[in-house]
């Protein structure tokens, strides 16, 4: 009896002891340390291995882009229902303090995922084609919505003025980038100021780092990694040279300046994700440096000094991480990407609504939110997703030669350079001349 009550009792702990086994393994594989089981060595993960088990579609980056782009729709409604009393509420729940992190996050997974496409593509002009394709058509559509029909329904000038004015047509230069807030008589006297478009501030440092991400490919950077590394450890330096030769402080958090969360330091975050990139091969995907950079992103993040421009590479490694995990896609994330149209459509959307019935907070959480959905379902569906179809010649031309993907790259590159100077001139002589 004894022995049958022996094994009994191994069985019994054979489901602990395989817990415990399983828990030891998942703990090995996430710390990326060595483990034994059975006298077999395991073989944990680097960056470009998780990147295979998740055959390059890790779902965690769709879910980042998604939630980063809801938390700064959602950042902006108190400040469009009271203006600038409204971010009290934010600073007095304490919420800043996770906001510090959003944009460096979006510009470090853009950077991370844009040097992806670079090393994808046999030629640099298939490379600006696809950065193309996927900023500009949507932009445009958004910016020709803003003008030509929110802007004539909430106008408090007549129409004739409205088309007529210098205003209106420098608006329509930020389809290339160069970014204009306001439209002739548009919000006027709103709590939150005239702004019709004010979350666009961040599209020409987009724009940067692609211009910057281009040249270093030129200079040979694909083939020689030392210079993304050169360039995400030499340019915190830099910043905080410019910024303390700039007076730091208040300054240094403006739109244009140099903090990780504005200005340059978004250009900062985007090449320290470049830089996360192209050593895929070399970083642990790891939950124990995960802590690590993290812990580290805080302690800089929070200072508010020169220090925080130091957080690029651990923030951008912990986005990296959290990117790579592949839970599994639901809802509208398992065959859309609304983040786009969500950054593109809130401010908008969400002035148009506040500014129309009163500045009610409720009415632009019950109605603007559903109301962005429903436009950023329109951008994706409507303009980016049939945009991004013309990824697959421009991929098939880049095997082949780069033909279509140069002349296309080329011809928008032309025309854009083209509109921006004749606009210059036009700006220079004087608009009445032509009207």
């Amino acid at each position: 009896m004894a022995p049958l009550m022996g094994q009994a009792a191994r069985q019994r702990r054979r489901p602990v002891f395989a817990l415990r086994r399983e828990t030891r393994l998942l703990w090995c594989s996430a710390t990326n340390s060595q483990c034994h089981a059975g006298g077999v060595l395991l073989q944990l993960q680097n960056i470009q291995e998780r990147m295979d088990v998740t055959n390059n579609r890790p779902a965690g980056f769709d879910y980042l882009r998604l939630c980063l782009s809801l938390f700064v729709a959602v950042w902006h409604i108190p400040q469009i229902a009271y203006g600038d009393a409204g971010l009290g509420f934010w600073y007095n729940n304490h919420i800043w303090e996770v906001s510090r992190f959003v944009l460096p996050m979006f510009f470090a997974l853009s950077g991370f995922l844009v040097a992806g496409s670079l090393d994808r593509c046999l030629t640099l002009s298939a490379f600006l084609g696809l950065r193309v394709i996927r900023i500009f058509p949507a932009l445009s559509v958004e910016v020709l919505l803003s003008a030509l029909i929110l802007g004539p329904l909430v106008t408090t000038v007549p129409l004739s003025q409205y088309f007529s004015s210098g205003e209106f047509w420098r608006y329509l230069l930020n389809v290339t980038g160069e970014i204009h807030y306001t439209l002739p008589g548009v919000f006027k006297n709103a709590v939150a100021g005239n702004l019709v478009n004010a979350q666009l501030w961040t599209v020409p440092y987009e724009l940067l780092c692609y211009i910057a991400l281009s040249l270093l490919a030129l200079v040979g950077a694909r083939n020689s990694r030392a210079l993304f590394l050169l360039s995400a450890l030499s340019m915190p330096f830099v910043l905080v040279a410019w910024g303390l030769t700039h007076h730091w402080g208040a300054q240094m958090y403006a739109g244009v300046g140099t903090g990780l969360g504005h200005g340059l330091g978004l250009v900062n975050c985007f090449v320290a994700g470049v830089m996360i990139f192209f050593f895929k091969k070399l970083l642990p995907w790891s939950i124990a440096l995960f802590i690590l950079m993290f812990a580290i992103s805080c302690a800089l993040l929070f200072t508010e000094s020169p220090l925080s421009t130091f957080a690029s590479i651990p923030v951008a490694y912990c986005t990296v991480f959290l990117g790579l995990t592949n839970p599994k896609r639901i809802f509208v994330l398992a065959s859309a990407d609304y983040s786009y149209g969500i950054y593109l459509y809130h401010w908008p959307v969400f002035q148009f609504i506040g500014y129309n019935l009163g500045n009610s907070l409720v009415a632009i959480i019950l109605i603007g939110l559903p109301l962005l959905v429903a436009f950023a379902a329109f951008s994706w569906h409507v303009i980016e997703k049939p945009a991004l179809e013309f990824r697959k010649p421009i991929m098939r031309q880049d095997r082949v030669g780069g033909g279509f993907a140069l002349t296309a790259s080329t011809v928008f590159c032309a025309a854009l350079l083209t509109f921006v100077v004749c606009w210059k001139l036009i700006e220079r002589i004087g608009y009445s001349v032509f009207l």
